[in-house]
C-alpha cells in the first residue's frame, strides 16, 4: 500500500509540475502573440480560426473520447494484460483515423461551399486560416488518445508534457518570424506553421513512446470481447461528447458573435478569459487530481452517504479556498499585470482601458467555473453523464439568449461588445453551477453546497485582508516609488502578492490543516 501511495504521489507531482510549466509557457505564448498582433483584425481572425480545431480537440481528443476510452482500456488491461490491450488499441486507432479523415474532408468541403457566399472579406480570412489549421485537429486528437494508453500503462510523463511542445513551437515561430522581419499576414502563416509543427511533435513523441512499449498496428480479430469493448466506448462517448460539445460551442459562438460586431472584441475576450482561467489551470485541476480519486473510491466502495458528502465538501472548500482569493487578486492587480507583462510591441497602454472591465466581469465567474468543473466530476463518479449534458444544453441556450439580449439593450448606453458577451458567459456559468448543485443534491442524499458555510466565511475573511493589503501596498508604492510605470507596477505586484499570501495563510491556517487532513479520508 505504501508503495502504491508513493507511486500515486509521484504521478501527481509529475502531472502538477508539467502542468505549471505548460501554463507558464502558455502565458508567455499569449504575451508574444499580443506583442506581435495587438488587437488587430488579423490577430482576431487567427484566434477565431484556431477555435475550430481546438473545439474538435476538446470534443474528440482531450474531452469525451479520452474519458470514454480510459475505463475500457483500463479494464481490458487488468483482465487480459498489456498485449491484448494494445491489440484493442489498434482497432480503436483504425476507426478513429477513418472518423477524423472524414471530419477533415467534410469540413474542407463545407468551407469550400461557404466561402463564395461570404460578402465580408474578414470572414474569408478566417476561413483561409481555418483551412490551414485543420490538420492540427487530427494530430492532437490522435495524440490525446495515445496518451490514454500510456497513462493506463503508468507512463504519465510523456502525455503530461505534450502541450508544452505546442506552446514552445508557437513561441519560437513568432520569435523566428520577428527576427526575419515578417509581419501581418506572413507572420500569421508563420504562426500557423508553428501550430502544425507543434501538433506533429505532439503526435510523434507519444506515438514513438507507445511503439517502445511494444505496440505496432495489428488488427487481430481474436481480441477478447472486441465488440463489447467498442460498444462500451461509444456508449460512454456519445453522452459525454454532447456535454463537451455544448461547453465548447459556448466559447466558439461567443467569439463568432464578437467577431461579427467588433473584431477587437475577440482578442479582448480571449485574453481576459486566459488571464482569469490561469489559477484554475494551475491550481484548480491540481485539486481535482488530488481529491477526485478519493471521491470516486468512496462511491465505488459504496461508502455511506455521509462519508461521500464529507469528502466532496472538503474538496469544494479547497477549490473555493484557491479560486476566490485568486479571482480577487486578479481583479485588484489587473492593470498592473497587463502593464508589466503585456504592454509590449503592438499591445499598447490604450488597449488596457478596453480590457480592464472585461477582466473584472470574468473574475466574477472564476469560482463558479471551478465549482462547476468539480460538480461535473461528482456526476461522473456517480456514473451519470446525462445530467451534465442536459444542464449543458440549458447553459448553451442561456449564453446565446443573453448574448443577443445584451447586444441589443446595452448598445444605446455605449457598453462595449466584449463586456456584453462576457456578462452573458458569466451568467451562463452561474446558471450551470446552480443547476448542477440542485441536481447533485437530489442524487447525493443529505448533501448541500452550503454545508461548509463556516469554512466559506473563513475564506471570505481572508479575502478581506487581501483587499486591505493590496490597497495599502498600492498607496505606499504610489507615494514612495518613482522608478517608472512598469517598475512601479512590478514592485506593487510582488509586494501585494507576497504580503497577501502571508496574511491569507495566517488567517486560514486552521482551515488549511482541516482540508489537508481530509485528503486521507
Amino acid at each position: 500500500m505504501g508503495k502504491n501511495n508513493g507511486s500515486t504521489l509521484k504521478n501527481i507531482s509529475i502531472v502538477s509540475s508539467t502542468t505549471v510549466l505548460s501554463r507558464v509557457l502558455g502565458f508567455l505564448r499569449d504575451m508574444t502573440f499580443f506583442a506581435s498582433f495587438g488587437m488587430s483584425e488579423i490577430g482576431a481572425a487567427f484566434l477565431l480560426a484556431f477555435s475550430l480545431p481546438n473545439l474538435f480537440r476538446r470534443l474528440l481528443g482531450e474531452g469525451a473520447l479520452s474519458s470514454a476510452i480510459m475505463p475500457v482500456m483500463s479494464s481490458h488491461y487488468v483482465k487480459h494484460g498489456k498485449d491484448s490491450m494494445l491489440k484493442l488499441f489498434s482497432h480503436i486507432m483504425l476507426r478513429l483515423v477513418i472518423i477524423f479523415t472524414l471530419i477533415l474532408v467534410g469540413t474542407y468541403g463545407l468551407i469550400f461551399f461557404i466561402n463564395p457566399l461570404l460578402i465580408n472579406p474578414k470572414w474569408s480570412m478566417v476561413l483561409k486560416f481555418t483551412m490551414a489549421l485543420l490538420p492540427y485537429m487530427v494530430f492532437v486528437c490522435l495524440a490525446a488518445v495515445i496518451a490514454v494508453v500510456l497513462n493506463v500503462m503508468g507512463r504519465f510523463f510523456i502525455s503530461s508534457i505534450n502541450q508544452i511542445w505546442m506552446n514552445l513551437s508557437m513561441i519560437l515561430s513568432l520569435w523566428g518570424g520577428y527576427c526575419f522581419g515578417l509581419c501581418g499576414l506572413r507572420l500569421v502563416y508563420c504562426l500557423i506553421g508553428g501550430v502544425l509543427l507543434g501538433g506533429m511533435i505532439q503526435l510523434a513523441i507519444p506515438l514513438l513512446s507507445v511503439f517502445v512499449c511494444g505496440w505496432y498496428p495489428q488488427l487481430d480479430p481474436n481480441v477478447p470481447k472486441l465488440k463489447e469493448n467498442m460498444a462500451d466506448v461509444w456508449k460512454l462517448f456519445l453522452p459525454g461528447m454532447f456535454g463537451a460539445a455544448v461547453e465548447q460551442f459556448n466559447f466558439f459562438i461567443s467569439r463568432g458573435i464578437a467577431y461579427t460586431f467588433s473584431t477587437s472584441a475577440v482578442s479582448l475576450i480571449y485574453l481576459s478569459n486566459r488571464l482569469t482561467e490561469l489559477p484554475m489551470g494551475i491550481f484548480g485541476w491540481a485539486i481535482i487530481t488530488v481529491f477526485f480519486p478519493n471521491i470516486a473510491k468512496a462511491v465505488s466502495s459504496k461508502s455511506d452517504a455521509a462519508s461521500i458528502n464529507k469528502i466532496f465538501n472538503k474538496t469544494l472548500v479547497a477549490m473555493v479556498w484557491i479560486l476566490l482569493p485568486s479571482a480577487l487578486g486578479i481583479f485588484l492587480m489587473k492593470r498592473e499585470i497587463l502593464s508589466v507583462f503585456f504592454v509590449h510591441g503592438k499591445f499598447t497602454p490604450d488597449d488596457i482601458s478596453q480590457i480592464l472591465p472585461i477582466i473584472s466581469v470574468y473574475c466574477i465567474g472564476l469560482v463558479f467555473s471551478g465549482t462547476s468543473s468539480l460538480l461535473i466530476r461528482g456526476f461522473h463518479s456517480l456514473k451519470d453523464t446525462k445530467t451534465p449534458a442536459c444542464v449543458g444544453v440549458v447553459v448553451f441556450m442561456v449564453n446565446v439568449t443573453f448574448s443577443l439580449i445584451f447586444l441589443k439593450i446595452f448598445e444605446p448606453i455605449g457598453i462595449s461588445v466584449g463586456i456584453r458577451l462576457a456578462l452573458a458567459n458569466v451568467l451562463a456559468t452561474i446558471t450551470q453551477t446552480v443547476c448542477l448543485s440542485m441536481s447533485l443534491k437530489k442524487k447525493l442524499k443529505g448533501w448541500s453546497i452550503l454545508a461548509e458555510f463556516r469554512s466559506y466565511m473563513t475564506i471570505f475573511h481572508g479575502c478581506v485582508w487581501i483587499a486591505i493589503m493590496a490597497f495599502f501596498v498600492k498607496m505606499a508604492v504610489k507615494t514612495h516609488c518613482h522608478f517608472g510605470q512598469r517598475i512601479d507596477d512590478l514592485i506593487t505586484i510582488v509586494l501585494a502578492v507576497t504580503l497577501s499570501v502571508l496574511v491569507y495563510l495566517t488567517v486560514n491556517r486552521k482551515l488549511i490543516a482541516k482540508v489537508w487532513a481530509s485528503r486521507k479520508v
